[in-house]
């Protein structure tokens, strides 16, 4: 794997307000890639926040993320040559997911829901991922992608690894207090899987 720059934008997303959080998106990703990063990683949830209280309250929030965040995200990819990796929620029909966008400079754009979903927040009311973790070839490595609660479980790790993961990025929204996962879950899935693993909070 060659050597990569790489950035973790722990930014602190306001709930509900997806303009406000897309701007400060915007300038941290700019900030990233003048610093030379080739690959960013943003919280989960980074364009709406997490810790919705109903279905009803999250579902306008999340149509609209859908209208506006996945164009600016490939327009500063493409125009700052750096692939990004933001989460995000997603509406589809009355359902919402909990989503991981990622854009490469070249235009080619993937999503990965997330699977494993804990009683808090949004995830409270947010259908699982139907779909795997998957790895694609972006920013000169071969990446993963799993969201928070995913690390809990070694079988998302394992199957990127056995994809041929170099890095897996994990935006996450940790609560207050859960030391553990940063501390223990995140280096033994990097250490298990002998990849690389990249995890963004918010703070």
């Amino acid at each position: 794997m060659p050597m990569v720059k790489v950035a973790a934008c722990q930014i602190d997303p306001q709930l509900g307000e997806v303009d406000r959080n897309l701007e400060r998106i915007e300038r941290w990703v700019v900030d990233a890639a003048q610093a030379g990063a080739s690959l960013v990683v943003l919280p989960e949830a980074a364009t709406t926040g997490y810790a919705f209280t109903s279905l009803d309250e999250a579902l306008p929030v999340a149509r609209r993320a859908g209208v506006v965040a996945a164009e600016l995200l490939a327009s500063l990819s493409a125009k700052l040559a750096i692939t990004i990796v933001c989460g995000t929620l997603e509406a589809e029909g009355d359902e919402i997911f909990n989503s991981a966008l990622v854009m490469s400079p070249d235009g080619r754009r993937f999503k990965y829901r997330k699977m494993h979903l804990p009683f808090l927040g949004i995830d409270r009311f947010a259908t699982p991922g139907p779909d795997a973790p998957w790895v694609v070839e972006v920013a000169g490595l071969r990446l993963g992608v799993l969201i928070c609660y995913d690390l809990r479980f070694p079988e998302a790790a394992r199957v990127c690894a056995l994809e041929g993961a170099d890095l897996i990025a994990l935006p996450t929204n940790w609560p207050v207090g859960v030391n553990f996962h940063p501390g223990i879950f995140a280096p033994a899935r990097a250490a298990e899987n002998h990849c690389y693993l990249l995890a963004c909070d918010r703070v």
